[in-house]
């Protein structure tokens, strides 16, 4: 016969301290996902190098950046996401309790020149920007505020409209997060804030140990394209990123936080 000589109160306190110990993991299951900037068709910018093209060599152009060549090769160049990155979250309840995500915010770490003398290489394809429901962040205007466009139904994945929101549990849903500058570099993390259990949680999300890292090119000057396997390098015009095609941004939904409508800067 076992006799137990743990009080009832004696086992409060030991869950109490061994939550304090070993907190129980949240709720809401975090997963991060940065999509590959070579990849013109999930909507990336490609990347701004510190040397002209002729300083570049032979670049892997049917690779994506996860290729290990393509990425050892880029990271060798000092190559760097060309104006902004998408920034993919998924986000799962794991327990049949509420969850109300509140915000996401943009942490800079620092703030950086564009490279005076280099290059902006970009693919282009068949295939244009992401017409998902995205937040904008213009770092060049304010970290914090952000507005929000696109359709709410690509792909058939629930995606956040708004936030404050609360996802339904055991389904998921994408949060899509669109950083950028055209008129300076930035290096920043993000901070997703949720509240269960009737406790606010916060996370900071990185890109896999480092802050996420963005450059635009010089106005007018050293941006290239390439299209076509075997085809070179070619001179064209600025880039003008897809989110701010006039007609992405014609009924932007506005954000909880005071925003302003996005726009290039003058040249």
């Amino acid at each position: 016969m076992v006799v137990s000589l743990v009080t009832g109160g004696a086992q409060e306190g030991l869950t109490w301290l061994k939550n304090r110990i070993f907190p129980p993991p949240p709720v809401l299951g975090v997963e991060m996902r940065m999509t590959d900037p070579w990849n013109e068709c999930e909507g990336g910018n490609g990347y701004v190098f510190p040397q002209a093209p002729s300083e570049l060599g032979e670049f892997l152009h049917s690779k994506g950046s996860e290729d290990p060549e393509t990425a050892r090769a880029l990271q060798g160049k000092g190559a760097v996401a060309g104006e902004y990155v998408i920034v993919e979250l998924t986000l799962q309840p794991r327990e049949e309790t509420p969850v109300s995500v509140e915000s996401v915010r943009v942490n800079v770490k620092e703030t950086l020149d564009p490279v005076p003398i280099g290059s902006h290489l970009h693919h282009y394809g068949q295939c244009g920007g992401v017409d998902a429901r995205t937040f904008l962040f213009d770092l060049d205007r304010s970290p914090t505020a952000h507005t929000v466009i696109g359709n709410p139904h690509v792909g058939g994945d629930q995606q956040f409209s708004k936030l404050p929101a609360e996802p339904e549990p055991g389904k998921t849903m994408k949060l899509y997060v669109v950083p950028y500058g055209l008129r300076h570099g930035y290096r920043f993390t993000l901070t997703l804030e949720w509240v269960e259990h009737a406790k606010r949680r916060t996370k900071e999300i990185d890109n896999h140990g480092q802050p996420f890292l963005i450059m635009p090119s010089i106005r007018g000057h050293n941006y290239y394209t390439y299209g076509n396997p075997g085809e070179q390098w070619k001179k064209t015009g600025d880039s003008q990123p897809w989110f701010l095609n006039p007609l992405l941004r014609s009924s932007p939904t506005p954000s909880a936080a005071p925003s302003e409508e996005p726009t290039p800067p003058s040249t």
